[in-house]
């Protein structure tokens, strides 16, 4: 759900080159957290040209 989304410059602030890292941490904890997949998006600005990226993190099934 949209409520359960997360900004994480807004969060953290400018983070650098640590951005990614810190948003794919981010993603597999919420996702561990609510047992349900995340989307984790990523907007990128190089020059004129803008990129983005978008990775589904899944949580680990456990064995019963």
């Amino acid at each position: 759900a949209i409520d359960d989304a997360s900004n994480c410059v807004r969060e953290w602030g400018d983070v650098g080159s640590a951005r990614s890292i810190l948003q794919m941490a981010v993603a597999i904890v919420h996702s561990a957290r609510l047992a349900a997949p995340t989307v984790l998006t990523e907007f990128d600005r190089q020059g004129d040209t803008e990129h983005f990226s978008v990775a589904l993190i899944k949580p680990q099934e456990q064995a019963a």
